[in-house]
């Protein structure tokens, strides 16, 4: 075995700080971070273990589980017990009993850096050594074949354990300035869970795991135990008590989430390199909502004034589901501090995200969104700000729409400068902002109409006066999505929406710009208490309800959770259906189990909300919005995995039809594909032209490649191709315009 040298010197560098990450062999160098540590979450400093952001720093290590004498040997035979020189003096009859020696056998098995011992154990050779004084040379008997003065040994062979592990250096740039500041990602970092926060963004601890998933795994609706970790990198602490090295924080206990309860609790603790144990440092029980409090700690102890010093907050949960949260916000690690250290000086930030730039939405299709963009655009919204500073602030607030596609600058407005006064311990001002939209339309050149969808990146910006402590926290950067879908939610779950009794109803009303064809459903189902997704729903449209008029039910489907923090799965409708006005989707459940539907919080849109348990459908009165969205268009993005009509178990699709020009005059052509080469039709292919009614105008034969379509008046029309085997459909929609 060839063994890396360098890897073998790993120990020097790390101190312990190396980490596994979820894959079997990927380690991750960690950069030790010196004082100053400030996280105001109002961005993202999770380290993150994507090895393809490290490709150039990846080196090819061997790790090993122990070293003998301080040699790496493949194996050892040695007795467990000590062995012994025996003399035996023939004169008087005595016997002199003396160890030999020792193997020292030092240990590594550390599961997070496989490169530092971790413990010493030792071993002695598998034989014994007897001598006769007066014979010329020892006698040497193993200890398998005997023993002496009724000694019991123990021996073995102790093999070595190798493997081959990617190492991948520290995220660091420049003059080593860290990319990170946590070594895991089970806490959640958002913008929407807390209730005036210090400055915008947190990290919520609660009972889900980083994708979103019951810590239990469903396994106990009332299982309970530590939930998620909030770990720094080590830290630089060396020095003395004199230094006044604090940490402080602030915390909220549910806020716009779930109370934890008294037997619930947030727990701070501080890790000693040098005994390699983690101490609890503070603690709090679970408590109603409350404004947000701060603490204040003064670290003396010298198992912590070392380099290698790191601090974690956990909590204990309800791991079953999205319960009993703790928010923790602004936290500073620092010398030269005090207990009357109470106020963080010079900064000025935003507390809450910008509201969505449409006016009765979060998100529409963009191609709708064209049809009446003046319309549909805010022209006035309020921003909310912070004066952390103990007297007012001249700030200078610039607001503008960037087309994240191209970069290209869309629309600016500046407030000019105005003062941010100090109103105390989490008091707040707010910011108006009036926007004209000096470029709002494709014909002013600012949209391309021809485009399916479009994000705009919506900027706010504050410009404060010298001596700004904190900039990351003065911009807010909020994507205005505009794709094929309706949205009232914001994407973010703050609750579960439910409801009981066999046979209930949910109805949420939307309203289309212009009429199109709906494709599919968006729901997230939130993954809480008991695992739902075997239990059967309708998915169901209705023009209206009470009385209910049913445009389109599918039966026999079921919750799906996706893996991934507040992700949508796409239930897509298997015919087709055109929407004009107002309609409403939803679906019937069959049993008396909660379904969950992911509750937005922060977007109140509960006027559009409408439930049926006893037969009477009631307007529901919790504001919110839950997380359901239509789909519209010619084709629907599907994520992988999701079944699509006209596919073959979610796998994609052989064969694929084209319909052009499109926009079309007199004449339109189609083409079926297979791998990307034209092909004939199959003659068990029925082709037939559909209006916005659902009318049947023409039907084409099977072998025929285009379509006269002169007598048919202007407007959205839908080509269908149908296979009379299988029954299942393919829609291409198509405007016929003169």
């Amino acid at each position: 075995l060839s063994v890396n040298a360098t890897l073998l010197k790993a120990s020097a560098h790390s101190n312990g700080q190396l980490l596994k990450s979820g894959a079997q062999s990927d380690y991750f160098i960690l950069d030790t971070l010196q004082l100053p540590f400030i996280d105001d979450f109002s961005s993202n400093w999770m380290k993150n273990y994507d090895v393809a952001n490290y490709t150039l720093i990846k080196t090819d290590s061997v790790a090993f589980s122990f070293t003998v004498d301080g040699f790496v040997v493949d194996s050892l035979l040695c007795s467990l017990d000590t062995t012994f020189s025996y003399v035996l003096d023939t004169l008087d009859t005595s016997i002199s009993k003396t160890p030999l020696p020792a193997f020292q056998k030092v240990n590594y098995n550390d599961p997070y850096n496989p490169f530092v011992p971790t413990d010493t154990s030792y071993c002695w050779v598998p034989y014994y050594v007897y001598d006769t004084l007066g014979m010329l040379t020892p006698d040497t008997c193993f200890v398998e074949l005997c023993t002496y003065d009724n000694d019991t040994l123990d021996i073995d062979t102790l093999y070595n354990v190798y493997d081959t592990l990617d190492v991948y250096g520290a995220d660091t740039i420049g003059a080593g300035v860290s990319l990170s500041l946590w070594i895991d990602d089970l806490a959640y970092i958002n913008n929407t869970y807390p209730i005036d926060p210090v400055t915008i963004g947190v990290a919520t601890l609660d009972g889900l795991d980083e994708k979103g998933a019951p810590h239990n795994n469903f396994s106990d609706p009332s299982g309970y135990g530590v939930a998620d970790y909030l770990t720094s990198k080590p830290i630089d602490l060396t020095g003395t008590p004199g230094d006044s090295i604090f940490l402080s924080f602030y915390y909220q206990p549910e806020g716009m989430g779930n109370n934890p309860q008294l037997e619930d609790s947030l727990v701070l603790e501080f890790y000693a390199p040098k005994k390699r144990t983690w101490h609890n440092i503070w603690s709090l029980a679970g408590t109603s909502q409350q404004d947000f409090e701060r603490v204040m700690i003064h670290i003396t102890s010298s198992d912590y004034l070392k380099k290698g010093f790191r601090f974690r907050f956990k909590n204990y949960a309800t791991i079953s589901g999205n319960f009993d949260h703790w928010h923790i916000d602004y936290i500073r690690l620092a010398d030269s501090r005090g207990l009357g250290d109470t106020v963080i000086i010079n900064d000025v930030a935003f507390i809450y995200d910008a509201p969505s730039i449409i006016k009765n939405y979060e998100a529409i299709p963009w191609k709708h969104f064209l049809k009446d963009t003046i319309n549909q655009l805010d022209t006035s919204f309020q921003l909310t700000v912070t004066n952390l500073d103990t007297q007012g602030k001249q700030v200078a607030h610039q607001f503008y729409i960037v087309d994240s596609f191209d970069s290209v600058l869309i629309d600016t407005v500046t407030s000019g400068v105005i003062t941010v006064d100090y109103v105390g311990q989490f008091g707040f001002s707010t910011i108006p902002v009036s926007m004209s939209y000096n470029c709002y339309s494709p014909a002013n050149g600012c949209f391309s109409p021809n485009t399916d969808y479009a994000t705009l990146e919506v900027v706010n910006t504050l410009s404060i006066q010298a001596g700004d402590v904190n900039n990351s926290n003065d911009t807010l950067r909020n994507d205005q999505v505009f794709h094929n879908y309706y949205a009232y939610d914001d994407g973010s779950a703050e609750a579960a929406y439910s409801l009981v009794g066999n046979g209930s109803k949910i109805a949420y009303k939307f309203s289309t710009i212009t009429p199109d064809t709906i494709r599919a459903i968006d729901i997230f189902f939130a993954q809480t208490t008991e695992d739902v997704s075997s239990e059967n729903f309708y998915l169901t449209v209705w023009s209206s309800i009470g009385p209910d008029v049913i445009e389109y039910q599918q039966a026999f489907h079921t919750p799906k959770y996706e893996d991934s923090l507040n992700e949508f799965h796409t239930y897509v409708l298997d015919e087709i259906l055109v929407l004009t006005g107002n309609y409403f989707i939803g679906f019937v459940q069959e049993n008396d189990v909660d379904m969950n539907v992911g509750f937005d919080k922060n977007t109140v849109s509960n006027t559009n909300l409408y439930f049926n348990t006893s037969g009477t459908w009631t307007q529901s009165v919790i504001p919110g919005a839950i997380m359901m969205r239509p789909l519209f268009g010619d084709t629907v993005i599907i994520p992988a995995g999701t079944p699509e009509y006209g596919s073959n178990n979610g796998e994609e699709l052989e064969i694929e039809y084209v319909v052009y020009p499109n926009p079309g005059k007199d004449i339109i052509y189609f083409e079926q594909q297979s791998r990307g080469q034209t092909s004939d039709f199959d003659e068990a292919i029925e082709m037939r032209i559909i209006d916005l009614y659902g009318r049947i105008v023409m039907k084409i034969p099977a072998s025929e490649n285009s379509a006269d379509v002169s007598n048919l008046s202007e407007g959205i029309y839908f080509f269908e191709f149908l296979s009379r085997d299988s029954g299942k459909s393919t829609t291409k929609k198509i405007l016929i315009t003169r």
